[in-house]
């Protein structure tokens, strides 16, 4: 499956789970309100404890694609960075100076 198809099949099913659970809320007499704050925690919970591998395949598809346009030189910058926070925050404070 691709991380494309992971992330639609992930959606569609987070969605139909929401609906679900807010129907049976709206049929069971609850208030328009309760039934989506009730739905909207059925629906992650469940989507935690029995969507984990369809959400972590999607997770990836976004990862590659947040980070397809990355050059060798942002990557050798974010791994100094990660190395070494304070490097971030002496850059900044270096270029606040200049100005």
């Amino acid at each position: 499956m691709t991380t494309r198809n992971a992330w639609i099949l992930y959606t569609v099913i987070r969605l139909g789970l929401f609906a679900l659970a807010y129907l049976a809320v709206w049929l069971l007499g609850g208030r328009w309100w309760l039934a989506v704050i009730i739905a909207a925690l059925v629906s992650a919970a469940l989507s935690i404890l029995f969507l984990d591998n369809l959400r972590s395949k999607a997770s990836e598809g976004f990862a590659k694609w947040r980070h397809k346009d990355r050059t060798e030189d942002d990557i050798v910058e974010d791994d100094l960075i990660d190395e070494d926070p304070t490097l971030l925050d002496r850059a900044n404070t270096r270029d606040k100076n200049v100005d």
